[in-house]
């Protein structure tokens, strides 16, 4: 029986940890383990990454491909995302810019948020995106 590929993208709290904290990948690749699941990333949270740390989209890409040791896709939010982030913040006025669009991205796609932020996960929830906390991410 054939495994459906699951796709999971990390919000920008989830990559700086990643990046900064020295056992953070060991345990959240420990939590995909055999889960066939691939890693999207989109532009947004690339442009925070460089926004907040000063890391090139580039590095930033192929930092997570090597800690998570899977393969990352790189997708650009399109115009009817954006027009959907807008409709969102303006029905609920729960998210920053970024994340009503990361919100967007993921609602339209069907991929699965990754999140430190307690407050985005809660707005996933109201808006139906599939949404975890790292900890939880062997329940995917």
């Amino acid at each position: 029986m054939n495994q459906q590929t699951i796709q999971i993208t990390l919000d920008t709290c989830v990559v700086i940890d990643l990046f900064e904290k020295r056992n953070a990948a060991g345990k959240l690749r420990a939590q995909l383990r055999g889960k066939s699941a691939s890693i999207v990333l989109c532009d947004i949270v690339l442009e925070e990454v460089k926004r907040v740390r000063g890391i090139k989209p580039a590095t930033t890409v192929s930092r997570i491909s090597k800690l998570l040791k899977r393969k990352v896709t790189v997708l650009t939010v399109n115009q009817s995302e954006r027009n959907l982030a807008s409709a969102t913040t303006a029905q609920y006025q729960f998210c920053h810019n970024g994340d009503n669009l990361i919100l967007a991205f993921c609602s339209t796609r069907s991929i699965i948020l990754i999140t430190f932020d307690r407050k985005f996960l809660s707005a996933c929830d109201v808006v139906g995106v599939a949404a975890f906390h790292p900890s939880r991410a062997s329940s995917i």
